[in-house]
This record gives C-alpha cells, sequence and structure tokens, in this order.
C-alpha cells in the first residue's frame, strides 16, 4: 500500500490527516499510525509522504517560497503494478 499527499484534498478514497511537522510524521509512523487510521493490514510505503514533507519543511524555512498548510491529508492508494 502506497500512501500519498493530498494537499488539495482532491483525491478519493479514505484519508488521514497529518501536521506537516517532521517530529509528528516519525511519530506516526514508528506507532503505525497510517496502517490504523486508514484501516489497513498491508504494509504501508510512506516515502512518498515524506518526501512531501522535506519540501514542504524546506519552503517553510526560505529555500523556496512558503506555502501555508497547516495539515497535509494523506490518501491511500494501491499500487495496481505490484
Amino acid at each position: 500500500m502506497v500512501l500519498c499527499p493530498d494537499p488539495r484534498h482532491r483525491m478519493p478514497g479514505r484519508g488521514a490527516w497529518l501536521h506537516p511537522v517532521p517530529g509528528c510524521f516519525e511519530m506516526a509512523v514508528r506507532r503505525k499510525a497510517f496502517g490504523r487510521a486508514l484501516r489497513l493490514q498491508a504494509a504501508v510505503d510512506v516515502s512518498a509522504v515524506a518526501q512531501h514533507l522535506d519540501i514542504q519543511h524546506a519552503q517553510q524555512n526560505g529555500v523556496c517560497p512558503a506555502v501555508g498548510r497547516h495539515q497535509s491529508e494523506i490518501s491511500q492508494r494501491t499500487n495496481k503494478a505490484g
């Protein structure tokens, strides 16, 4: 199962909310909160979410223009290739 960031809140399917803070993301991964929130039994790939949060964190720290959002929605998508 692959998780995809959905900052515009447009993707279909079940979603989970996460503060765009590295500490919140790390805690959610450590506690396996995504699987529980999305009611998943399979392993969860969070690499796209991690990349999205890294980019957002860089923007907020002046590396790129800031895009202000207090929360990002994470949506699940099944990997149809595998």
